[in-house]
């Protein structure tokens, strides 16, 4: 029933109210089951509304909306961390949201993966080699 746009549920209903059509016409005209024109016209009936209900199943962490202040949120930021982005978008719609999601929604929207690499500058190892490279430069001559 929910593969029905708006527009088909509404001639669905206008065939079986004003033309007067059967279920099974209706339903061979739309491909689909009798029992499905049957559940779209009993909706109707009992509650007026055309479109679907609820959609079952747990709902989206982040919004249409959510999802646009994200994608400007990584252009602005291209090397954000995750859990940064995450914080921003606490700020942004007092909406938490963790880490992975970041890195989930980040990916849906087509950007790559960005990891942080933490650089370890030994100050002490780069002397030590240049003191090697200055002892063996200077034993060959």
């Amino acid at each position: 029933m929910s593969h029905f746009s708006d527009i088909e549920r509404i001639q669905i209903i206008m065939e079986r109210e004003r033309d007067g059509k059967t279920l099974s016409t209706i339903a061979t005209r739309h491909h689909c089951t009798h029992a499905a024109v049957r559940n779209i016209l009993s909706r109707y009936h009992n509650t007026g509304e055309i479109t679907g209900g609820k959609s079952p199943g747990r709902p989206h962490p982040l919004s249409h909306v959510e999802k646009q202040k994200l994608d400007k949120l990584i252009k602005r930021k291209p090397t954000a961390t995750a859990t940064a982005l995450a914080n921003d978008i606490f700020e942004k719609t007092d909406k938490r949201v963790s880490a992975r999601t970041i890195q989930r929604y980040r990916r849906y929207l087509g950007y790559r993966p960005y990891h942080q690499q933490i650089k370890k500058h030994s100050p002490r190892r780069k002397s030590k080699s240049k003191l090697l490279l200055l002892k063996h430069t200077s034993m060959m001559m």
